[in-house]
């Protein structure tokens, strides 16, 4: 399946921007199917973009992976031509930003990949949010969290079971914001970021770790692993299969 891939990857090199910006190229490829982009127009935007790896093996998750990567580089350049159109160039703060997509867990069956989004504006402390993507390999189609669980509805046990090893796993990080914890509901909406954590078998996932960004000042990842252990009791049938015990 490299050939569809390779071709995305071609595309994504191709100029987005004005004829006045251009695009650098990448010398150091991660892997022999690795979809990367830079964009500068300086004092205006600096713009990358980077999927690697596992995607390969399905054409429909290479061009899902590619197409999300390629449309946030054209959003954060939209932004920032439009928050410096008019200004001089020595008013104009200069927007960077980079969306670097990496696999986590990957199995014959299912791929889960992790997004970082980083973005800056002038000598401004960067933004960093995660974004993720559960992918079925077998049927071609992302995986949601409704689709494990045997009953996601808001305050369900299966949701309050996440709640709270959520918050108990992020209490135990250092600078975890309160506020943040305390905010995790028993709801989709509160765990939204989430990826296949690897387990102790091979080609079985050890548990879900959730994505919450990073964690002030020493820009460590903010995330809450919730064990096969905690989860068992509430995943679908269907789903059972694709977990085992925790790495040690």
């Amino acid at each position: 399946m490299r050939g569809p891939f390779r071709a995305g990857a071609a595309l994504g090199l191709a100029l987005l921007a004005a004829p006045a910006a251009r695009a650098e190229p990448v010398p150091e490829r991660l892997c022999p199917d690795t979809f990367e982009m830079r964009i500068l127009r300086p004092s205006i935007v600096r713009a990358e973009a980077r999927v690697t790896c596992a995607v390969e093996r399905d054409p429909r998750l290479a061009q899902r992976a590619v197409a999300e990567a390629r449309q946030a580089v054209s959003q954060a350049m939209a932004r920032a031509m439009a928050d410096t159109r008019g200004k001089a160039v020595e008013d104009r703060e200069e927007h960077a930003f980079s969306w670097t997509t990496e696999p986590v867990h990957v199995t014959e069956g299912i791929a889960s990949l992790l997004t970082t989004v980083r973005e800056a504006v002038g000598l401004s402390s960067p933004t960093v949010s995660p974004r993720a993507l559960t992918w079925d390999l077998e049927r071609g189609i992302s995986v949601t969290l409704p689709d494990l669980l045997r009953d996601a509805r808001p305050g369900s046990p299966a949701l309050t079971a996440l709640r709270d090893a959520v918050r108990g796993a992020l209490r135990a990080e250092a600078g975890a914001d309160p506020g943040l914890i305390d905010g995790i509901k028993a709801d989709l909406g509160s765990l939204r970021h989430w990826t296949l954590a690897p387990g102790a078998e091979p080609g079985k996932a050890g548990g879900i770790t959730f994505h919450y960004g990073f964690s002030g000042p020493s820009g460590r990842p903010l995330t809450a692993f919730v064990p096969t252990d905690v989860l068992a009791p509430h995943l679908a049938p269907a789903r059972r299969d694709l977990f085992g015990p925790p790495a040690r």
